[in-house]
């Protein structure tokens, strides 16, 4: 279902806006506001998905058997690569 709304913009919003189109990256203001909508959506998603991560981290406790030492020999390990 789509529905009419009026967005009131800045001038860079505007100009940003008016040179995607005019450089043919997108077709209307409609496709710009849309592929805005859709970088956004998947912005909090991952956001969402961190703030998860983050709560079964802590939820997981402290851990007991951590080797400094080992966990940077595998950062370099991976970093070297």
């Amino acid at each position: 279902m789509s529905f009419n709304i009026l967005v009131s913009l800045g001038s860079h919003d505007r100009k940003f806006i008016e040179d995607q189109i005019s450089n043919r990256r997108y077709a209307s203001m409609d496709d710009v506001l849309k592929a805005g909508l859709k970088l956004l959506e998947a912005n909090e998603i991952k956001v969402n998905n961190l703030q998860n991560a983050l709560i079964v981290g802590e939820k997981s406790g402290y851990s007991t058997s951590f080797d400094s030492d080992i966990f940077l020999q595998g950062i370099r390990k991976g970093y070297l690569k």
